[in-house]
C-alpha cells in the first residue's frame, strides 16, 4: 500500500521530491526512498533528472508515468476478473 499511496500522492500534487512525498504521506524518508527506487525501476514513476544523471545532493522530482500505471491497473483488472 505504500507504493500505491505514493503514486496517489504524486497524482494529486504533481511532481514532488522525496521529502515532499514523505511529509505529505506521513511516511519515513527511508521508506519513501526505497519505494521510489522500486517504482522508478519498474517504470511507474519518472525521475527528473533521471537517477543515472543526478548529482549527489540534487533534488529529484518524481512524476507518475500515467501510461504504465494505467496498463498495470488494466492488467490487474483482467487478472482478478473485474474487466
Amino acid at each position: 500500500m505504500v507504493r500505491a499511496g505514493i503514486i496517489g500522492y504524486i497524482r494529486n500534487h504533481g511532481a514532488s521530491t522525496r521529502g515532499e512525498i514523505a511529509t505529505g504521506t506521513s511516511l519515513a524518508v527511508p521508506t519513501v526512498a526505497k519505494a521510489l527506487q522500486a517504482l522508478t525501476s519498474s517504470g511507474m514513476l519518472i525521475a527528473d533528472p533521471p537517477l543515472e544523471q543526478a548529482v549527489r545532493g540534487q533534488r529529484i522530482k518524481y512524476t507518475v508515468n500515467d501510461a504504465a500505471v494505467s496498463e498495470m491497473y488494466f492488467q490487474l483488472g483482467i487478472a482478478i476478473g473485474e474487466l
